[in-house]
């Protein structure tokens, strides 16, 4: 089913681009398989790239689940197609036991998408662009593209950096895929972080650009707001707060036993999200049973559904922000909260090894610890007696993210890298056009100047 936004803002945006000159794109779409309502990033990082979409005067659509409500969809899509029933992770996560049924209904349903763009989009370049991709991914659009030239596609492989690329089996099945690729003139591929892209032109000599890596959390206008803010003022207590999911390889092991050891500290308060679910399991849950047995009340636990203004408010009243995140899931695996912590101006507690631990080591922003609870205990101790240190590396962090990130930034990077051109302001041509007269009119004049 076609769903068009029915919101008052498409109007505007469509107001907006008419200002523009024409550019190449047609439409910028997004591929989601996983979002199913408004909680976790999927979502927040769809209506991000629609709010760059609008800023540059690009039609945005979204393809995502049957059963995302439409309550949930960006206000500004031009188009939204529910088409999903297989998530990003069911085809790009489990190699080797990859169902081969899952991939290729997984490539019906975006086919049918694709169709249906069409029809909607009869001129022009359709580009696609998919966060949560990988090689497998890849693979199959490249096969869906061969009937549609009108398409371009940038795979963002997020998926790879659970795989080991040197992993024999895994490397004769999809090196050869992805040194195709990289003579494609319609698929495209980046990563997420620079650590595995330079792994990857290491070991498989391919070269693959890194994607900006914006806050879910913060439009681009409020990012530039928060680089106004002046330097965090520590409270009494320092108010430590531990804002990970309740997951294992974000640490939360870890967390709930660093909270014992941290839970007597006078000049420390503690707080600890603990949303257990069923998939965070009984180990995580007896874990936090223990320690509200140890501590009672001594750790304020958040264990709800937070909304956007909640989270924000959860790290903007934090002093410290706890992330032990481990490095089997995140060595080469971004974090939203580490950006939201320092731009918010948060001193951080981190784990070495991990792409997070690199950002708090150059600019000097935190503290990383051994995965263990004692090391990170110890850590969080470390930032509260040396908070002033970092504040001048947070001031400094948050600046070159302002220089480089930005949804805006994504989206053109996507659009040149798909070999495609932006929209040009319809000013830009007024001036360009007013320059071309003023040039013909003192060629005149020195023409009768000569005569």
């Amino acid at each position: 089913m076609i769903t068009p936004s029915m919101n008052p803002a498409r109007p505007m945006r469509e107001a907006d681009s008419s200002e523009r000159s024409e550019s190449d794109v047609s439409v910028f779409a997004i591929i989601d398989p996983d979002a199913k309502g408004d909680w976790g990033h999927f979502l927040a990082y769809d209506k991000r790239v629609a709010e760059g979409c609008h800023d540059l005067g690009i039609g945005f659509a979204l393809i995502c689940r049957k059963e995302l409500d439409p309550k949930f969809f960006p206000d500004i899509a031009e188009l939204v197609l529910p088409v999903f029933s297989v998530h990003s992770w069911t085809v790009g996560r489990k190699w080797p036991s990859t169902n081969n049924a899952n991939v290729i209904q997984f490539s019906s349903e975006l086919s049918e998408a694709f169709s249906k763009l069409e029809v909607r989009y009869p001129k022009g370049k359709i580009c696609i662009f998919m966060y949560v991709g990988s090689v497998d991914v890849a693979e199959a659009i490249e096969h869906l593209l061969i009937t549609r030239p009108r398409f371009r596609a940038v795979l963002n492989l997020f998926w790879s950096y659970s795989f080991e690329q040197n992993d024999p089996d895994y490397k004769s099945l999809w090196y050869p895929v992805v040194k195709r690729l990289e003579r494609s003139s319609q698929v495209f591929l980046t990563h997420s972080t620079q650590q595995i892209t330079d792994e990857f032109l290491r070991d498989w000599s391919v070269n693959l650009p890194v994607l900006p890596h914006p806050s879910t959390t913060f439009d681009d206008k409020a990012v530039v707001e928060l680089a106004k803010l002046p330097e965090a003022q520590p409270g009494k207590p320092l108010r430590v707060v531990f804002p990970g999911g309740a997951r294992k390889e974000k640490g939360f092991l870890l967390a709930a036993s660093a909270c014992e050891l941290l839970v007597d500290s006078p000049d420390l308060r503690l707080s600890l999200r603990a949303r257990i679910d069923h998939v965070s399991g009984k180990e995580l849950e007896d874990s936090l049973q223990h320690l509200l047995a140890e501590a009672g009340s001594k750790v304020e636990i958040l264990d709800d559904d937070l909304s956007d203004d909640e989270f924000i408010d959860m790290i903007r009243t934090a002093d410290i922000v706890v992330i032990p995140y481990l490095s089997e899931a995140f060595r080469r695996r971004t974090s939203g909260i580490l950006v939201d912590a320092f731009l918010l101006g948060k001193p951080v507690v981190v784990l070495k090894n991990t792409w997070l631990s690199d950002i708090v080591e150059a600019g000097n922003i935190g503290v990383c610890a051994n995965p263990d609870p004692v090391s990170l205990a110890e850590a969080v101790r470390d930032v509260a007696q040396h908070y002033g240190d970092f504040l001048p590396g947070l001031s400094r962090v948050r600046s070159d993210y302002l220089r480089m990130h930005s949804w805006k930034a994504l989206v053109k990077n996507v659009i040149a890298w798909a070999g495609l051109m932006l929209p040009i302001p319809s000013v830009a041509i007024e001036q360009t056009s007013q320059r071309i007269t003023l040039l013909s009119r003192l060629r005149n004049l020195w023409e009768k100047f000569k005569g």
